[in-house]
């Protein structure tokens, strides 16, 4: 059983685990705010609203950083599930006794051969999409937002739109889940942490 300075550790290591999943709602609202703020700008702007080429050309770079803002709060929503995952790692291997803490830790992570694991991994599949897709959302409607104020065809801008489009969700498929997910190791191999 756990002594009292353990279980006082073991429920400051929960709140803060529980803290840091739920700033990923918030960055999730930032998120849709930006989109929000697009589409009103595009719902509202005129087309002799821009007086000359300077500000034609500083509002199409505050319009196109925001992909780049987008995919940087997607940064710090990725750190706070690796921090959970820290923390939720830490209580798998320090409380071992009574096991049920630990077993629901990896429960919960998707790290045991159960039933459990195909609806923690339509979970994580789930989370990638709510991340990813606003981030790509964003994006395609800045560079349409900025081919539109530019009024012409920019190959070096569809061209930028491709390429972050490209890597942007090529990275997501391929390193959030391996954020997300472990492999389970197979009876035969010795136990081993990949992150």
């Amino acid at each position: 059983m756990l002594v009292e300075p353990e279980l006082e550790l073991y429920k400051s290591l929960l709140d803060e685990s529980k803290l840091y999943r739920e700033k990923l709602a918030v960055i999730w609202l930032q998120k849709l705010t930006i989109l929000g703020g697009i589409i009103a700008f595009a719902l509202t702007r005129e087309a002799t609203s821009f007086p000359n080429e300077l500000h034609q050309s500083l509002t199409v770079g505050a319009i196109l950083s925001l992909p780049v803002i987008a995919m940087l709060l997607d940064a710090k929503a990725t750190e706070f599930g690796i921090h959970a995952r820290v923390i939720d790692d830490f209580i798998i291997h320090n409380y071992r006794e009574p096991s049920l803490l630990s077993d629901w830790e990896r429960t919960k992570w998707g790290d045991q051969d159960t039933p459990a694991r195909k609806l923690v991994l339509l979970r994580s599949l789930a989370t990638v999409i709510s991340i990813v897709s606003p981030t790509l959302i964003v994006a395609v409607l800045s560079f349409l937002l900025s081919r539109a104020i530019l009024h012409k065809s920019n190959v070096c801008l569809d061209l930028c739109l491709v390429g972050f489009f490209l890597i942007y969700a090529m990275g997501s498929i391929i390193m959030l889940p391996r954020l997300l997910l472990r492999k389970i190791p197979s009876k035969d191999s010795p136990k081993q942490n990949t992150l």
